[in-house]
């Protein structure tokens, strides 16, 4: 297999970017959920969960 160098160097950064973009991703996402809910958040869980009892209620 006839790769050169340079070629070689170019994909393995770009993987090391991608997989280090993704990581710093995946640390925010865990950070925004560790982050407890503000008051406002709590109300509109508390809707959000009501309606969706109301959408499936007698379906289970």
């Amino acid at each position: 297999m006839q790769i050169s160098q340079s070629f070689l160097l170019e994909i393995a950064l770009e993987e090391f970017i991608r997989c280090r973009e993704n990581q710093q991703l995946l640390e925010k996402i865990n950070a925004a959920c560790e982050a407890p809910l503000s008051e406002e958040e709590q109300v509109l869980l508390r809707k959000m969960s009501r309606s969706h009892r109301k959408m499936v209620e007698g379906e289970w």
